[in-house]
């Protein structure tokens, strides 16, 4: 059983656009959820699927952009506690409850949240390993906001989706509206991240905390065709938003930490050149990769690409597999939970 007196003091907010089979599946598996729960779809049609709750708000703003959807919402957030889903996630209530736990126990940190299993669907069946298995352990925890704003970016840990003091998302969602107009996505995020170290710490705690789809997605649509940062700053087309982000960022660790105008500009500065030294170097070892699969024969990289998509492949992987979450006794019935809405609506989610 969950402790209600705890989920009472989170808000989710699900943004959606043009995915409603995606919405409705997440939907379905939050119908009982202790918690409020908002919508905010900015597809053209509205979601015909909804069943309005008392846990639950849907907000329908056709063609309205990302920031601008949850900035307008942040008036309606009243618990000290928000969190994001993405509409293609499963956020683990547990790990929902646990983050809360950690963070009224540790007033200093800003954000909580736990590890994550990464799942796809071959032939019907389900298979899933670790996500961010390199960053289970991140604990950004120095008192000092420049060391954190360095510490996020070594490795840079995606923590968007996260618990956060519901603060962080009502300073920096309006914050990004009235001052940015993001065409990259992932500086919207990178932005957010900072904000979010500037207020407070953040912990990667040893739970499973949710699920994320990895083969729904397009690799050149959504963030995932969008430039890293350490090409954002090489491309003149994204001068003036790079110019703007640097200035929004700089005058914000200035009003919220009392920096002078040169601290402020060298603590943005040294993070932002982490993030692009690492970027880089990721970068750099994905070419190396690149290079050595051009001298592996086609036909080898087919039958390997056949056969990481067969269903033998599938069945083995399930046989042979005893890494996490499966090894743990804890997490292992909170994915099999998961596991039968991704079955529920398989045939229902056309996937590209």
């Amino acid at each position: 059983m969950h402790n209600k007196k705890i989920l009472d003091k989170v808000t989710m907010i699900i943004p959606t656009h043009e995915r409603h089979p995606f919405l409705k599946r997440v939907l379905d598996y939050y119908s009982d959820a202790p918690f409020k729960i908002i919508i905010c779809d900015s597809s053209k049609l509205p979601f015909l699927d909804f069943s309005q709750s008392e846990n639950m708000e849907y907000i329908h703003t056709p063609e309205v952009g990302f920031v601008s959807k949850i900035s307008a919402i942040t008036g309606k957030l009243v618990t000290p506690y928000s969190l994001m889903c993405a509409d293609d996630d499963f956020i683990s209530i547990s790990g929902i409850e646990k983050s809360i736990y950690f963070l009224e126990k540790n007033n200093d940190y800003s954000s909580a949240g736990g590890r994550y299993v990464d799942f796809n669907i071959i032939c019907n069946e389900v298979y899933c390993v670790e996500g961010y298995s390199y960053a289970q352990y991140c604990d950004i925890s120095s008192d000092d906001v420049s060391e954190r704003l360095k510490q996020v970016f070594n490795p840079y840990f995606p923590f968007f989706y996260s618990v956060h003091k519901t603060a962080t998302i009502k300073k920096s969602f309006p914050l990004f509206d009235n001052t940015m107009r993001y065409k990259n996505l992932r500086l919207m995020e990178i932005s957010f991240i900072m904000v979010s170290v500037i207020e407070g710490k953040h912990k990667t705690l040893p739970f499973f905390y949710a699920a994320r789809e990895n083969d729904n997605c397009d690799e050149n649509e959504g963030t995932r065709a969008m430039p890293h940062l350490h090409e954002v700053w090489e491309e003149n087309s994204y001068f003036e938003e790079k110019k703007t982000f640097l200035i929004m960022m700089i005058n914000h660790i200035m009003n919220e930490m009392n920096m002078s105008k040169n601290e402020a500009k060298q603590a943005i500065e040294n993070s932002v050149n982490t993030y692009i030294t690492n970027s880089l170097k990721g970068h750099n070892n994905n070419k190396i990769v690149s290079k050595i699969k051009k001298y592996i024969p086609n036909f080898v990289r087919t039958l390997l690409k056949v056969y990481r998509s067969s269903c033998f492949s599938v069945k083995l992987f399930k046989k042979l597999h005893t890494k996490y979450p499966f090894n743990n006794e804890v997490s292992l019935p909170i994915w099999l939970e998961i596991e039968k809405y991704i079955v529920k609506y398989n045939e229902e989610i056309k996937r590209k």
